[in-house]
């Protein structure tokens, strides 16, 4: 508990958790010997403490006073028994997310049956409570083919073993929070074994260092925990006999050669060996272990030739790279730096495409609150790297590969100053992180990110601060911990932490600052100035998120580009892609938009970088750099009636969009518009089917409603 209770706080709830009725203001005031203005108060303030520990705070019934539930009892007189007004560690509301995750781990570490009493002991609800939440997993798992199966012993799962490790994979976070509720809180956690799975992660962090020396990958801090955990809890399971079958995953034969013929596949195999399982005919589990290993986000690995999976990835991360550049007409200032990056985090994102392993806890509302164009430009540009899997990615992952092009895309220039940056997680989220400090503090030079690990190895450091995303033990330099996306708010409130340390300054004039003293001076009583000064410097340094170069200027929208004038049909029988591209530009040609060269500079991209321009089912979207005859913005569209070649037979186009951007932001809404327009089916088919300019002016102006 943040703020401990005072005794009259300690008296209030005693005299709750004793009651057995409705107490008024009246007699509660008369037990503690106060006003009733005063008891008003201790509710409050008690309420706000109860709350910050998960305690349900005293309810209130009109004409009848103040009462608190069984429950609320029970965790009260542990609290205010506890030493100096600090609640014991078992003390804790456990919600419903508490208990389905200490659930799902109990049953996935399938030792034993899991019975009620048993939960009801770790969670301290009742009966009743505990079946419902039983029900509530048993509909959730069912939904996923796996079958809560409940018998005289307890609880137990039943299904494919392979279904249920895929569910409990993509849902890894649950078993983690349980793992960690169970450690935190609760006492008696013999269930789980806690003290074995201790010693598998000892072993398993040893392993993972021979990972990394053999196989030449280097893993992030968080993709190091999340591999050994769920590596200890899938060992659990293997030991108790909940095996894969024989040549059973993966499904295909081809598949389960390519795994074996890796250097994973005997790391693999030398860990189940250390827990006595024979490889020989469990290869199935040996294969499976590694494709989650293939899947962990790396820090770092290279290309390498020999390898064609990786030569296949950094092919597609190239192509990536080039279709956003493309789409956006943004040219990346270090593009050997960001394609290199990417293909880092290609690497292992291809592996959990492949396997049906996506990311389902990502950054997605952090991205669309700060960075939404950026989402729909890379949803659009991520195509080439989706064939290679033919399947698509979900919004989470779309949401980290999107981080790299915005930590690019709002870079500025480097600065000057002192503080080590130390990110846990892939390379795209530090980035970023570190794009928004060197913006909003600009005299200071962040140096990094590096890893835990990396920060661990350290004697001491030399920057003037650490800025990390993880708690780290202190060195000779404090250590302060952010957000791995930011808000203003988080800005500012570092900020006051680096001012008060002297680290940042602030930008005002000690002439401005005598000045703002002079008028409070004339108006009000100055008590403390050195404080008030300090107050002014923090609240006046703090920084404000700026406008980016995408924020300022004008930016139409798509109707105001894409309309009866830009708008033409055709019938593809008498075209090929040239003179449809070339078509689709007329209206910008004619009204001086571009000149014969764009025509001309967009032909020849095609040529030179194959078909990049199919950014979807049907979909061209023809693009040149501005200075190859861009005159002012502008955009088109070419609505065929049935789809033509693209260079060959496995590219076919329909809607031919032309864009003409004047420089790097001012089409960018539209584009976003558009983006969303063609991530939409129903629109998609509207546009595909429309045979009229009202009919396409309409699914634009639909979008549009929307926004």
């Amino acid at each position: 508990m943040a703020d401990k209770l005072t005794n009259q706080e300690r008296r209030l709830l005693q005299v709750l958790a004793e009651g057995s009725h409705y107490l008024s203001t009246e007699s509660l005031a008369a037990s503690l010997q106060v006003s009733r203005r005063s008891v008003y108060n201790y509710l409050n303030n008690v309420s706000r403490k109860l709350i910050s520990v998960g305690i349900e705070p005293p309810r209130n019934v009109n004409g009848s006073g103040y009462y608190l539930t069984r429950d609320s009892k029970l965790y009260v007189k542990d609290l205010i028994n506890g030493k100096d007004g600090e609640p014991d560690k078992r003390v804790h509301r456990v919600q419903f997310t508490d208990r389905r995750n200490i659930l799902l781990l109990a049953l996935f570490v399938g030792e034993r049956d899991i019975t009620i009493s048993q939960l009801m002991n770790i969670t301290g609800v009742a009966r009743n409570t505990v079946i419902s939440d039983l029900s509530r997993v048993r509909k959730e798992l069912g939904e996923n083919r796996i079958e809560l199966v409940g018998t005289k012993d307890g609880h137990s799962l039943r299904g494919q073993e392979l279904t249920i490790r895929n569910y409990f994979q993509v849902h890894f976070t649950a078993l983690i929070d349980g793992y960690d509720w169970v450690q935190k809180y609760q006492a008696d956690n013999s269930f789980f074994a806690g003290k074995d799975t201790v010693g598998l992660n000892t072993m398993l962090n040893d392993w993972m260092h021979l990972v990394e020396r053999q196989s030449e990958r280097a893993f992030s801090d968080d993709a190091i925990r999340m591999i050994e955990f769920y590596y200890a809890f899938v060992l659990k399971r293997i030991l108790s006999g909940c095996f894969i079958p024989q040549d059973t995953f993966p499904s295909n034969i081809d598949d389960r050669r390519e795994l074996r013929n890796k250097k994973e596949f005997g790391l693999a195999s030398n860990l189940l060996a250390q827990v006595g399982v024979e490889v020989g005919s469990h290869d199935s589990e040996a294969l499976y272990l590694e494709s989650l290993l293939l899947s962990g986000q790396l820090h770092s690995v290279e290309p390498d030739e020999r390898d064609n999976v990786k030569t296949k990835v950094y092919k597609a991360a190239i192509e990536v790279v080039e279709s956003f550049q493309q789409i956006t007409g943004f040219s990346f200032y270090d593009r050997r730096q960001l394609t290199s990056e990417l293909y880092v985090h290609l690497l292992s994102t291809y592996y959990r495409v492949k396997y049906h392993r996506q990311y389902r806890d990502g950054m997605v509302k952090a991205i669309e609150e700060n960075y939404p164009d950026i989402y729909t430009y890379t949803e659009l540009s991520i195509r080439p790297f989706e064939k290679l899997n033919n399947y698509p990615l979900n919004e989470n992952e779309l949401s980290l590969i999107a981080i790299y092009f915005g930590s690019q895309m709002y870079q500025d220039e480097s600065h000057l100053g002192s503080a080590l940056l130390v990110c846990s997680t892939g390379l795209g989220t530090s980035r970023m992180l570190k794009v928004q400090l060197e913006s909003a503090f600009k005299g200071l030079k962040f140096v990094g990110p590096i890893t835990k690990r990396n920060y661990n190895s350290l004697t001491q450091i030399s920057e003037s601060v650490v800025l990390s995303t993880i708690p780290l033990d202190k060195k000779n330099r404090e250590v302060l911990v952010l957000h791995p996306i930011m808000n203003d708010r988080e800005i500012n409130e570092l900020t006051k932490q680096l001012a008060v340390q002297g680290i940042v300054m602030p930008t005002l004039s000690p002439n401005k600052i005598s000045a703002l003293l002079d008028v409070i001076s004339d108006n009000a009583k100055i008590i403390n100035q050195t404080g008030l000064i300090t107050g002014i410097k923090e609240v006046l340094s703090f920084s404000v998120k700026p406008y980016s170069k995408y924020e300022r200027g004008y930016q139409p929208l798509l109707s105001e580009l894409i309309n009866k004038n830009t708008i033409q049909f055709a019938t593809a029988s008498h075209l090929d892609w040239q003179q449809a591209i070339a078509l689709a530009t007329l209206p910008l040609l004619s009204s001086g938009n571009v000149e014969q060269s764009y025509i001309d500079a967009m032909i020849r991209n095609v040529y030179s970088n194959g078909p990049y321009i199919n950014i979807g089912d049907r979909i061209a979207f023809a693009h040149a750099r501005p200075e190859e005859g861009v005159n002012k913005l502008g955009m088109a569209l070419l609505c065929l009636d049935e789809p033509i070649e693209l260079l060959d037979n496995q590219h076919r186009i329909q809607l031919i969009f032309v864009l003409a951007a004047s420089n790097d932001r001012s089409h960018l809404k539209a584009l976003a518009e558009l983006a969303s327009m063609l991530g939409d089916k129903n629109r998609l088919k509207q546009l595909l089917d429309a045979r009229k300019v009202s009919e396409v002016e309409s699914v634009i102006a639909e979008g549009e409603k929307q926004l």
